[in-house]
């Protein structure tokens, strides 16, 4: 490839794979340089927090926006073609460049402490975290509470990305650590199991371990909360014959689809109400579901104001 081709093909590009994206660049960007170093799928997806069906779902579509083919994959792992090397090297400039202009201007935002960023997920509402910002914007009035929706695939990287400061109260119990992370536990909830309308189980008062013999099931696939994988293996052992229903991430569509599939929804208590088409009824067993706020430790007064709040609010409480 000549260097005016190569230049072409850069310019082309990052041109496509900037359209219709809010960032400086193409989040897809970052995903592709963390595959080439990584040099595996498996270990880029678990440096991204995301899943490997994910991961290769984001390579495709770059390669699509651009019209090129940038990788290879063989037994040995995955390799650049030309045109994928020089997009590589390319890039890696290109988004050490823009995050700098992001980190300085982010620098200068939390310096002026008059903003605390709550990452949210989409169709999923807080329960604990609208009762502290109320009670904050008391406190400060002149602060502004800004609410960042993210998707699960990118939630995690998106709060080591400085994107927002502090993870909604229901990702407390996912099976993500950092160092760059602290995390507060604010409340212990329990299980509780939802059930359509047009289940047999509906008109019962309580369940019993009994109950449950054959039912489907739907629960966060196994990794995702210690407090599921807990509940999921001793219902394996103690109830064998039920059929489980791995979910990615819950959202409102699932009373219906819970509906149609005639299963019932692994929940917990404090979130019921987000799914009023469905009865609650608690489990005759259930184990310690913590609840709490992960912010990052590098972060503003305002932030730490907010933290401060939280804690203030749970001891009394407790």
């Amino acid at each position: 490839m000549n260097i005016a081709a190569s230049i072409d093909l850069h310019q082309s590009l990052l041109s496509n794979a900037g359209k219709g994206c809010p960032s400086m660049y193409d989040k897809h960007l970052d995903s592709f340089i963390t595959l080439v170093e990584a040099k595996s799928f498996a270990q880029a997806a678990q440096k991204l927090y995301i899943s490997r069906t994910a991961l290769r779902q984001q390579i495709t579509l770059l390669e699509r926006d651009l019209n090129v083919k940038l990788i290879n994959c063989n037994s040995q792992g995955v390799t650049l073609t030309e045109a994928g090397q020089y997009f590589y090297n390319k890039s890696v400039k290109l988004v050490t460049a823009a995050k700098k202009i992001m980190s300085e201007c982010k620098e200068i935002d939390k310096h002026s402490d008059r903003t605390v960023r709550i990452g949210t997920l989409p169709n999923f509402n807080a329960v604990i975290i609208p009762r502290i910002c109320r009670k904050y914007k008391e406190l400060y009035p002149d602060v502004k509470i800004k609410f960042v929706e993210r998707p699960l695939d990118n939630y995690f990287r998106s709060l080591l990305n400085d994107e927002f400061d502090i993870a909604a109260e229901y990702m407390f119990g996912y099976s993500f650590r950092d160092t760059s992370c602290a995390r507060i536990k604010l409340v212990e909830d329990t299980h509780s199991i939802g059930i359509p309308h047009n289940h047999p189980l509906a008109k019962k008062k309580n369940i019993t371990l009994a109950d449950l013999q054959n039912c489907k099931i739907a629960i966060y696939k196994s990794g995702t909360t210690k407090a599921d994988d807990n509940l999921r293996n001793y219902l394996i052992k103690n109830v064998p014959s039920i059929k489980f229903k791995d979910i990615k991430e819950y959202g409102k569509e699932l009373s219906l689809v819970c509906e149609l599939e005639e299963s019932l929804l692994v929940m917990y208590s404090l979130y019921e109400e987000s799914f009023l088409d469905m009865r609650a009824i608690s489990l005759p067993v259930s184990f310690p579901v913590d609840l709490g706020l992960i912010y990052r430790k590098n972060t503003n007064s305002a932030v730490k104001n907010f933290i401060t709040l939280a804690q203030t609010m749970y001891q009394q409480n407790n």
